[in-house]
């Protein structure tokens, strides 16, 4: 797996041993119900736009390896503002691709 800055190609690679346990738990569509007044059932329901959480987790909570100076990249990455990233899977099984 790696991250991938799209504004300059930079690349770092991640772990492949990472799980991701929030996958499923997503839903694209969601609904909202509330009550009226006068006792009204009132149900709004509408698609999400964006905003699905990606949590990636080592299989072993005491595993997780990455290189002192990559770590120190994605730190930096994170700081920034209005930067889009590819986070992309390297599995013979799992070749997705995220923007994040």
């Amino acid at each position: 797996m790696k991250l991938i800055r799209l504004a300059t190609s930079e690349t770092v690679p991640l772990e492949d041993g990472f799980l991701w346990p929030d996958e499923f738990s997503w839903k694209a569509i969601e609904q909202n119900q509330d009550y009226a007044m006068d006792g009204t059932l009132h149900i709004q329901e509408g698609k999400k736009k964006s905003g699905r959480p990606i949590t990636l987790q080592p299989a072993d909570p005491q595993m997780g390896w990455i290189k002192l100076r990559e770590l120190r990249t994605v730190l930096e990455w994170s700081k920034l503002q209005g930067e889009n990233f590819k986070l992309q899977f390297e599995q013979p099984h799992d070749s997705r691709q995220f923007t994040v």
